[in-house]
Parts: structure tokens; sequence; C-alpha cells
């Protein structure tokens, strides 16, 4: 696990080192938390050539059954979480190894969220995005309202 800057504070992350690094992916976990499957989805990625890079969206808890994901979901407030997205990918794109190549960002469930939100407002021109799963059942007028909001760097 490695630690990276925030706007309001640290965050903590996995990281999978490829051998010879072609570009960086951001790893968007689900609701779970930052657990093994995700952990050996970055080292997957490092093994095809890509540093990739998984924070913890979840404040170092894993949960293992819906119930405790649903606990896991409010402990951390929207911005803190927009707040460790934005510090992951200047994270990630602050490595050595990334000078001058593209980076995509890849989620999963609440994770796919973040990954549309930072594909659309933080990734113009600057990579790619892939939403995988599906995203949580919010109306128009949520996802309006928080693709509009301004970036907090």
């Amino acid at each position: 696990m490695v630690e990276f800057k925030t706007g309001t504070g640290k965050g903590t992350g996995y990281i999978g080192l490829p051998e010879k690094p072609r570009g960086g992916v951001l790893v968007l976990h689900a609701w779970w938390g930052l657990n093994d499957f995700f952990k050996s989805f970055c080292d997957r990625l490092a093994s095809h050539g890509f540093l990739a890079f998984a924070p913890d969206l979840q404040g170092g808890k894993v949960a293992k059954t819906v119930s405790e994901a649903k606990e896991l979901m409010p402990k951390i407030d929207e911005d803190s979480r927009r707040a460790i997205v934005l510090g992951a990918l200047g994270y990630l794109r602050s490595q050595p190894s990334q000078s001058g190549r593209k980076t995509g960002v890849v989620g999963f469930s609440m994770g796919a969220f973040w990954a549309l939100w930072l594909s659309t407002e933080a990734g113009r021109g600057r990579g790619g995005g892939r939403v995988l799963w599906n995203l949580p059942r919010v109306g128009l007028f949520q996802i309006k309202g928080i693709f509009s909001r301004p970036l907090r760097t």
C-alpha cells in the first residue's frame, strides 16, 4: 500500500507495477472496498504493461456482505471521495514512468460512478475511461448536480 495527498489530507491505495510501462490505469473499486479482487486486477493490468493504481475509497474498510457494504457507504462523504479520486489521479500521473503517457480509468459499481464523473469532468482529452458493472440508482437531477459542480483540486 502507498500513501498519496488528497485535497483533504492523505489517501492510501494499491499499485501494480509493470516491468515495461506503457500507460496508466486508475482502478476505482466497488462498494466492497479495496479487497483482494481489486488488488489482483491491478496486478493483472501491470502484467500487461499498465501502471495500475487503486485508491481506497472506503477508508481501509472491506465489506464481506451486502449489509456491511451498505453500512460503509455513508461513512465517507462525497466530497472526501471526490478528493481521494482526484488525489489518486494526480499521484498516478506524477509517477516517473507515466511521463508523456496517457492515463485511463476503470470503475466497478460505486467506482463506475466515480470513473464516469472523472472521465467527464477531469479527463477531457487526457486518456480514456471505462465503466464496468452498473451505476447506483440515482435520478438524472442528482447526476446533473454532481457533474455540473466545479472541480476542487
